[in-house]
């Protein structure tokens, strides 16, 4: 699993169903230990291009999104594996489809904890 680009091992006896490599969960940690697997996120918003984006909102679908002062951006790499980068890489000319993951729901307040580009 990568947290905040960090490799862990979380070891259960008994698999949870639905987790696919690339799932996006939410954990429940202890310092740097996982201690569960709480949910199976899925995107609040997926997209094909990027109307605009800064260090600090992506504009998407015709709605910003702020993004939450702990985010993170994952790339999908050719080979399969995931990389954490920065903002200056959601760009339309690297950027075949973005998804964003919120903490909350938009009308709640919402900002995003994770931005995943192919």
């Amino acid at each position: 699993m990568l947290v905040k680009g960090e490799e862990y091992t979380y070891e259960t006896g008994e698999p949870i169903s639905g987790i696919i490599k690339g799932a996006v969960l939410k954990l429940r940690m202890s310092g740097n230990t996982i201690l569960s697997v709480e949910d199976i996120k899925e995107p609040y918003v997926t997209s094909d291009e990027v109307q605009a984006s800064d260090t600090s909102r992506i504009r998407i679908n015709d709605t910003t999104y702020k993004y939450h002062r702990d985010f993170a951006v994952y790339q999908l790499r050719t080979d399969g594996t995931y990389k954490r980068v920065g903002t200056d890489k959601i760009t339309d000319e690297n950027t075949k489809s973005v998804s964003l993951y919120l903490d909350k729901p938009l009308s709640y307040g919402g900002k995003v904890v994770m931005v995943i580009i192919k």
